[in-house]
């Protein structure tokens, strides 16, 4: 019988070694899996491949129907071959399979006869380096992996990328450590010859190799390891709260006039919400008027997307720092789910300039998973439910671009230079921008369809163009040299063209072009903004006869997430509501737009 538990997106590795640990002492399994027979194994495959197929949101979002065939029918041909089945394969298969997906909140986690090597691993611009470990291999501390069983690093990188579920080089960065500590799906994918132990070659300063055989552990022992860490230094400037494990905590740098704002999680911390902590540095900015608000979310894993709503719009109507070169944000290969719906909603609202590396998944992306066992080898299968739209429909970029682009080295991060932060106190607001003064855009001026329930609209200031949408995106557009019908907007990588009386969107080189509609066509959530709530709920109605409410932007969540922010612009409960409502009767399976009304009207 296939077993259901409801979680949140788990993505720490002490919640999932938790959660390993509760099931294997609580879940009847036959000798800890080792010696089920192949019917037993064959069962889980296609329960694996049911359940991904009927209960993910979307499954093609990264790769073809046909490429998922093709995987299936590899691991078929596998499942026929006469001889013995071997489990550590089978694991590897099963994770090859789940990892297909591209998804970071969906995964396979093996919980029996489970093998792990006692090491913590951090990726860097130089290499992945070895920063914890335990007192038998404490001489390979702070060292660079060079080789794996005798291949080298990049080799051996290449051959797990298959295996690591995620959409871009960040999330790959994120992930791929806790692939190289599993000893299970390393023998399974051919790299080590057992489960048992593995050859490391590091390489010291001095660029000599060396080679150290290291022993895996059981999952009991594994629970237990106490590690040696590398000690990384702090900032140059030396910021209290530069290495904070609090949700949330801000430093205020008197010499530098600098704000510096560690966002760890979006979720509540037990003495103070969220909300209050938001209020409380809006109030300190405006008392100090910093020349520089530095938000810090390279370690935040995600959380609660509504949580960060509210200071999203305390921030954007906060015009002491809502300038350009006063507001910034640094993101890392750590920046996850709700924190990257964060970053999003900032480029969106604000003036904000983004500094780092890319965070670990596109900024649209499936999550919000339920969790299965699977009936026979009880492994965890987590699957995303929900596809969260935080930029827009049209949006298919795999990662949000810096505008400042920093990636540390070990080096660095042992010394405490942190060039993303010295970028940021050197920055200097550039001179005026080209504008789009004789590029003759006024034929292209009016509303346009964007997505289903919302519009954007294209019109002149002066001698300066802008497109505002729906949902109070606005941005100014600046003509590219050279590429005399290419407008850039703040967002890197969001572009528009116009050409030929046609305005389209450019995306990944990619264009979408839009349908111009007339000044007098109602628009959905337009509607629900100017407060013509029947009229919006009618027109919703009209969508969903037409079949659009299959589309993701009419989704619970997304319409949820749409009233929340409607709420903190306007402070308007009744429009909050009544699409609250609406989302409900659209996709009522969502019942999180319930308890968010609730939290709402009270």
């Amino acid at each position: 019988m296939l077993m259901i538990l409801k979680y949140r997106s788990f993505k720490l590795p002490e919640i999932l070694l938790a959660m390993v640990i509760f099931l294997f002492n609580n879940i009847e399994s036959k000798a800890q899996g080792t010696y089920l027979t192949k019917n037993e194994w064959l069962a889980d495959y296609h329960t694996l491949v049911r359940l991904i197929e009927d209960k993910h949101v979307n499954l093609f979002w990264k790769n073809s129907a046909k490429d998922w065939s093709e995987l299936k029918q590899e691991v078929q041909t596998y499942f026929k071959n006469p001889d013995s089945v071997n489990r550590d394969k089978i694991v590897f298969y099963f994770t090859k399979i789940i990892a297909f997906i591209g998804d970071g909140h969906s995964s396979y986690l093996d919980v029996q006869n489970v093998h792990a090597y006692p090491l913590k691993l951090k990726y860097f611009s130089d290499g992945f380096y070895i920063i914890g470990t335990t007192e038998e291999y404490k001489s390979l501390l702070g060292k660079k992996i060079a080789q794996i069983e005798g291949k080298n690093t990049s080799e051996v990188l290449g051959i797990i990328k298959t295996v690591v579920p995620t959409a871009n080089k960040s999330g790959f960065a994120k992930f791929l450590p806790f692939a190289i500590i599993n000893a299970n799906l390393l023998h399974g994918i051919g790299i080590a010859k057992s489960n048992k132990q593995i050859s490391l070659s590091v390489m010291d300063s001095g660029s000599t190799l060396i080679t150290k055989s290291i022993q895996s552990l059981i999952l009991d022992e594994y629970a237990k390891v106490i590690y040696n860490e590398v000690q990384f230094a702090n900032y140059i400037k030396i910021i209290p709260n530069y290495f904070s494990k609090e949700n949330y905590t801000f430093e205020y740098l008197p010499s530098e006039k600098v704000i510096y704002f560690k966002f760890n999680s979006v979720k509540d911390n037990q003495c103070q919400s969220l909300k209050l902590f938001s209020d409380s540095l809006i109030t300190f900015c405006k008392l100090v008027h910093p020349v520089k608000l530095i938000i810090d979310i390279r370690e935040n894993d995600g959380g609660n997307n509504f949580l960060s709503a509210y200071l999203v719009e305390k921030v954007a109507s906060t015009e002491e720092i809502n300038q350009p070169g006063i507001l910034f944000l640094i993101t890392g290969y750590q920046t996850f789910s709700a924190a990257i719906s964060f970053a999003v909603q900032m480029q969106k609202r604000t003036n904000v300039i983004v500094v780092g590396v890319p965070p670990g998944d596109s900024p649209n992306f499936p999550a919000d998973n339920e969790t299965y066992i699977l009936p026979n080898s009880k492994g965890i299968v987590k699957i995303s439910n929900q596809f969260w739209v935080n930029s827009f429909v049209y949006d298919k970029r795999d990662e949000l671009e810096p505008e400042i682009y920093y990636e540390a080295t070990f080096f660095e991060a042992v010394k405490g230079i942190d060039k993303a932060l010295d970028s940021i106190f050197l920055y200097k607001v550039p001179m005026k921008q080209l504008k789009s003064k004789g590029q003759k855009l006024d034929k292209y001026s009016g509303n346009y369809s964007w997505g289903v329930d919302k519009k954007i609209t294209l019109f002149r200031v002066n001698d300066t163009y802008r497109i505002v949408t729906s949902d109070k995106f606005q941005t100014d557009l600046v003509p590219v040299i050279k590429k005399p019908n290419i407008y850039t907007t703040r967002i890197k990588g969001v572009n528009f063209e116009a050409k030929n009386g046609i305005l389209s969107l450019v995306v990944n080189n990619e264009n979408v072009q839009l349908e111009k509609i007339t000044a007098h066509k109602k628009v959905a959530l337009e509607e629900i903004y100017k407060g013509n709530l029947d009229k919006a709920e009618e027109l919703y109605k009209q969508l969903n006869l037409k079949g659009a409410n299959k589309t993701f932007e009419l989704k619970g969540n997304n319409l949820s997430m749409n009233a929340a922010n409607l709420y903190y612009q306007t402070n308007n409960k009744e429009r909050c509501s009544k699409l609250l409502i609406i989302s409900s009767k659209l996709d009522p399976a969502y019942k999180e737009a319930g308890d968010l009304l609730k939290f709402i009207i009270k």
